[in-house]
């Protein structure tokens, strides 16, 4: 069998804009910052500039498609408190003015990493051509997804999922929490733990059909919303990591997977950019589903390939079965070598939940190198229990009233009563199989004397039909 490990990684990051050996002022990284937006938009930056006796901190120059050249005269001011003055804003409208034509300026910009006050923007409006911008703002027009998210919110609000979805419990920690314990509802406690800003990793892990993908798709759903109005600086963005072993270099793999999420071209300057800067909530799904028939080594490469996404200021939450990496010590040996920081995966797998016969079997319990306890953590989603299954059936009371003649209550009673499905209905998406099934009418469970998994329950089968068929003949002969 041909290996699918990938034969090499090359991972490219943005380089860095200071000297390693002396730590460059805070003023100059904001210019940097600065500078490198522009860049990811298609600008030509220059730095530092002498114009007409004075130094001007940007100059950016793009050519766009049926308007011509554009040059821009920037000005950053960077603030350790307090917001830029009005008085800042009318001594670059006199250089702006004065030079504008003799350069041949498009506009002028000033980018703060404040804020402006009231009077500032006011003073701005004196100068056509003049923006004012916070750094916000900047990086927010270099990844500008709101179509994507506003389309994405109006869908998902027609879906049947948006009315009948479960929240489900699980066992595990949220960073920076130092203790595993049971979570009762584990979407309110990731949505908690995002909002808090902390940033830091989070593996989700549960077999076929235990709602990973579905929970992931509703934390998308709510940050979408949530950044719509500007109450979460966090971009939401779903990556199915299924198509990760064709590529061999990770940003050829980013840019495919995130043009076919939201309708962007995606300048991959601009992603690492935000990445760094904690402005994306990336929701990375079905680790287990980039290569199955793989040996450890291969699965040590598709993670050292993620690792610059798993180890950024941004939040990471990332789904996987439990038992696809043979043991907890597998994936953080993964890491230890030749890395400067690392990630626990599994993390602390709790062994009363997995049953003792799985975890003898798939968590090798011996004490393994991990990152502190507090940057990367695990959940593990537990079956549904009684009330959640109730919740769900409760949600769908008038089609199975019009469909089965019957009440929720009811076809909770019989699912239960019949052995195969009162454990399929633990499952969310096996809850919902079987509750598709009742209400297009392929499954009666009004025939009170079926066997587990016997037809007999089944509209469509032969069986079914002669047998019913049978019994109403004899019952009406008598």
């Amino acid at each position: 069998m041909a290996s699918t490990s990938p034969r090499r990684r090359r991972v490219v990051h943005p380089k860095p804009t200071t000297d390693k050996s002396r730590p460059a002022p805070k003023w100059k990284e904001f210019e940097n910052d600065v500078a490198a937006l522009y860049k990811a938009m298609g600008y030509k930056v220059r730095p530092n500039q002498k114009i007409a006796g004075q130094q001007i901190d940007l100059i950016a120059e793009r050519y766009v498609e049926g308007i011509g050249h554009r040059t821009v005269v920037i000005e950053c001011k960077f603030r350790s408190k307090g917001s830029v003055s009005n008085q800042d804003v009318y001594d670059f409208i006199h250089f702006y003015q004065s030079t504008k034509n003799l350069n041949d300026f498009s506009a002028a910009i000033i980018v703060t990493n404040t804020s402006f006050s009231p009077e500032a923007y006011q003073a701005a409006t004196q100068a056509p051509g003049l923006f004012l911008k916070t750094l916000q703002e900047v990086e927010d027009s270099v990844f500008d997804a709101t179509a994507d998210l506003v389309g994405y919110v109006q869908d998902y609000e027609t879906q049947p999922i948006f009315t009948s979805y479960i929240h489900l419990s699980g066992f595990g920690r949220t960073p920076p929490m130092s203790k595993d314990a049971a979570i009762l509802d584990v979407d309110l406690a990731l949505t908690q733990w995002l909002t808090n800003g902390t940033g830091g990793f989070v593996t989700l892990l549960g077999d076929f059909g235990a709602g990973k993908t579905t929970l992931l798709n509703r934390l998308r759903y709510t940050f979408s919303k949530m950044r719509l109005p500007g109450h979460s600086p966090l971009i939401p963005l779903y990556l199915e990591l299924k198509t990760l072993m064709y590529y061999e270099d990770l940003d050829e793999f980013l840019k495919d997977t995130i043009s076919s999420t939201v309708s962007l071209n995606v300048q991959i300057s601009a992603f690492w950019r935000l990445l760094s800067t904690g402005r994306l909530l990336l929701l990375l799904d079905g680790f287990d589903d980039v290569a199955t028939y793989i040996d450890t080594k291969g699965r040590a490469a598709y993670i050292q390939m993620l690792q610059p996404l798993l180890v950024s200021q941004s939040p990471v939450v990332m789904t996987c079965r439990p038992s696809y990496f043979v043991s907890a010590a597998e994936y953080n040996n993964i890491l230890s070598e030749g890395q400067h920081r690392q990630v626990s995966l599994v993390g602390t797998l709790p062994s009363r939940e997995l049953g003792s016969l799985l975890y003898d079997k798939y968590v090798d319990a011996r004490s393994a190198r991990r990152l502190p306890r507090n940057t990367s953590t695990s959940i593990i989603l537990r079956p549904l229990q009684d009330k959640q299954i109730a919740q769900y059936l409760g949600s769908h009371e008038q089609d199975f009233q019009s469909t089965a003649a019957s009440g929720w209550l009811e076809i909770k009673d019989r699912l239960g009563s019949i052995y195969d499905l009162r454990d399929l209905m633990t499952r969310p998406i096996l809850l919902s199989m079987i509750t598709d099934t009742i209400i297009l009418g392929r499954l009666d469970l009004r025939i009170k004397n079926s066997g587990a998994g016997h037809p007999s329950c089944m509209k469509s089968t032969p069986h079914c039909s002669s047998t019913a068929t049978g019994k109403k003949a004899r019952a009406d002969s008598s």
